[in-house]
């Protein structure tokens, strides 16, 4: 019996279609009382179109039941016409014909004739009547077909079980597979490096992250150690991380600098242990990252936070000093104004003059760490500031250091000043140059930065997305990482005592964040430094900055008043004192009424009284009780018109766009009695233009005499 052409056959392929059981072969002698058949039985499953395909052996079926059912007390002949295709206990038939039970059998198109006798055995051991006889062939005859029934049921059971495992066991396998790839898919796509011991040490498993961090594949890492992946002394510290992991049962976390292909770089490592359903730490679970670019942003955070704090302090120093200076120097000058040309204490007054000048230069360096300033911003390019820098250079430093310049020749404009550029230029080159042991080279590099190309330190607000970067790169000893860590830090200095001041690094930190910019330093220890500055690009259509107090005319003669026939009159609003006394004498020197205000609500009461009679304001910005921008906003609503001229150590920068816009101009202090002075005449030189307008042929007969000069007048 082929069964591969079975198979195929029309019958087999249409009860498959069908889905329908039913006789693929008849009963088929196979020769000496065998015969051979094969059913086709469908499987019940919902989408399944598969079968069962059984070959039954009739004869090896029949021998099995009457083994099991019949025993050695009877004895079973089946025939087909005359010829006897099964038979069981052969002596039988010696029995007479009274004993026996002769019943037809059918299967498919087959008809047999079976015959069972007793066993002469069975005839001497009990007396049986014909009746019971008759009842136990009949019985026998249904167990026989009952048993082929339970067979072919059972088998079909048996198949829609099988299939049903099957399709179960298919989807199992499957969400295994989907779940397997899916948490693939995320580890192999972290930017973390992951990786799997066990208690030993040994790598189980990595991801591909970890393996390019270690240089090797991750299939050939599985079952190394750290001994075999690392350097000796990290191999051991990552061994006693790993084994105290398992002792304690806690995680832990670490820290260190790698040497990579990408240069030195801060590795974060978090070790968690992994227990089994017993809760035993059966292995590490490790999480690696790279934390080199948030190091470097939390360290310029702290520079910055650093720097504001000292800011705020140098703030409060500067304008107590400022108020000082503007006493000392105002009295300077008038003392100098009465004192001979060859008077001994003449020369002792001009060097006290000097020493309070440096002293307030000291103050404008101070108040450049709080930002408070004031810079004459114009859109500049940073090659002339580059090749003015390097010509000066080139003849004072030693001729055995080179200086290389690059510069972009179409680099883009910056918003800046540029005194302040040519200084934060001059102080990088001359720390190169005490950085280098001749000989060595210093390359100044100009270049730009489009915008998505470099991204900036978070928390910085920049106008603009483009960038022109500053390069100061030496050849000289390099830095630590523990000095480059203090480098912007005021009066922090590794020269020799009288060498160094420690402001100039500070000094540049803080004009290029008054820039909205940014400094970079890259240092290792024998290869030289690095400083890269980033400033944001001037726009091509803004125009220089125009300050307040420029239009403020030349110092000459004495300007008229406005066309009224009383005597000018100044509101001189400042909580120092001395200084208020200094500006007194100046005005009334200059021929100017004053009034005095000590704090700003006095300044406001003083002004609803005689604001019909006040023709100028001379405010300071920091006062107590009220501050000078609340008194401003308090005169603007009483005047509209007020003229008012503010005074401040601070920087201009610090009133507001519509102060800016609606004052009679600013005054630095310390500022000395004559700029008090010129600066008073400009407000009304201003408004005599304006004023006289319709009226030129007014006069002033009080006022046609000459004013006192400023020289004229002592405290």
């Amino acid at each position: 019996l082929e069964i591969s052409s079975l198979l195929q056959s029309e019958q087999v392929l249409e009860l498959v279609r069908q889905r329908q059981q039913g006789i693929i072969v008849q009963p088929r002698s196979l020769g000496q009382g065998r015969y051979l058949q094969v059913v086709y039985l469908p499987w019940r499953g919902e989408t399944s179109s598969h079968g069962l395909l059984g070959v039954y052996s009739l004869d090896g079926m029949w021998q099995q039941w009457a083994s099991r059912t019949l025993g050695a007390e009877f004895a079973v002949t089946i025939r087909q016409g005359d010829t006897i295709v099964f038979e069981w206990q052969r002596h039988a038939r010696l029995m007479r014909d009274e004993w026996k039970q002769t019943l037809p059998l059918r299967w498919g198109n087959w008809q047999w004739q079976a015959t069972i006798r007793p066993t002469p055995e069975a005839l001497d051991q009990a007396s049986l009547l014909l009746p019971r006889w008759t009842l136990g062939v009949g019985i026998t005859s249904s167990l026989l077909l009952a048993l082929v029934t339970h067979l072919a049921l059972t088998a079909t059971a048996r198949a829609r079980a099988l299939e049903r495992e099957n399709q179960h066991r298919r989807r199992v396998e499957a969400a295994l597979r989907h779940s397997e790839q899916t948490y693939r898919t995320l580890v192999e796509n972290l930017g973390q490096g992951v990786f799997l011991q066990d208690e030993q040490g040994r790598y189980i498993a990595v991801n591909g992250t970890f393996a390019r961090w270690v240089g090797q594949a991750a299939d050939t890492i599985a079952g190394l150690t750290d001994e075999q992946l690392f350097l000796p002394e990290r191999a051991a510290r990552f061994r006693r991380e790993v084994r105290e992991v398992v002792e304690t049962g806690q995680g832990l976390e670490s820290e260190e600098a790698w040497e990579g292909q990408q240069g030195r770089r801060i590795i974060r490592r978090v070790l968690t242990p992994v227990r089994d359903e017993e809760g035993a730490v059966r292995g590490v679970l490790g999480i690696c990252w790279d934390v080199t670019e948030l190091r470097r942003l939390e360290m310029q955070l702290r520079q910055a936070s650093k720097m504001d704090a000292i800011g705020q302090l140098a703030g409060g120093i500067a304008h107590d000093f400022n108020n000082l200076l503007t006493v000392i120097l105002g009295n300077v000058e008038l003392a100098l104004n009465h004192t001979p040309t060859q008077d001994v204490r003449r020369e002792q007054l001009q060097a006290a003059q000097q020493a309070a000048s440096r002293a307030a230069a000291l103050t404008q360096r101070l108040l450049t760490f709080a930002r408070n300033h004031q810079l004459d911003w114009k859109p500049v390019s940073l090659n002339p500031i580059v090749a003015d820098v390097v010509e000066m250079l080139r003849r004072t430093i030693d001729p055995r250091i080179r200086i290389e310049t690059h510069c972009d020749p179409e680099l883009w404009l910056v918003r800046s000043d540029p005194n302040q550029l040519h200084q934060v230029l001059m102080n990088l080159c001359l720390n190169a140059r005490d950085a280098i042991t001749p000989p060595g080279v210093i390359t100044i590099e100009t270049s730009r930065v489009p915008a998505g190309s470099r991204s900036r330190p978070q928390g910085m607000q920049v106008v603009g997305s483009d960038f022109v970067r500053l390069t100061v790169r030496d050849t000289g000893c390099g830095m630590s990482e523990e000095v480059q860590a203090r480098i912007f830090e005021p009066f922090f200095t590794t020269k020799e005592p009288g060498k160094g001041t420690g402001l100039g690094l500070a000094m540049v930190f803080a004009i290029v964040r008054q820039h909205q910019g940014w400094i970079e330093c890259h240092s290792q220890v024998g290869q030289g430094t690095r400083f890269d500055i980033y400033l944001p690009r001037c726009p091509v259509n803004q125009l220089p900055a125009v300050s307040a107090d420029e239009p403020l005319g030349s110092d000459g003669d004495p300007t008229p008043v406005p066309p009224t026939r009383r005597q000018a009159t100044v509101l001189l609003v400042d909580d120092e004192e001395m200084v208020r006394r200094l500006a007194r004498a100046a005005l009334e020197a200059a021929g100017y009424r004053v009034l005095e205000a000590g704090d700003g609500q006095q300044a406001v009461e003083i002004f609803i009284q005689q604001h019909q009679t006040i023709d100028v304001v001379v405010l300071d910005l920091t006062m107590p009780v009220l501050s000078g921008h609340e008194v401003f906003r308090q005169l603007r609503d009483i005047n509209t018109e007020v003229q008012v001229i503010f005074a401040s150590g601070y920087a201009q920068e610090q009133l507001e766009p519509e102060e800016r816009a609606a004052m009679a101009g600013f005054l630095s202090k310390p500022y000395r009695p004559a700029e008090l002075v010129q600066l008073v005449r400009a407000v009304f030189r201003r408004r005599t233009t304006q004023e006289t307008k319709p009226h030129a042929t007014l006069t002033w007969p009080e006022l046609a005499t000459p004013l006192a000069s400023v020289a004229d007048f002592h405290l």
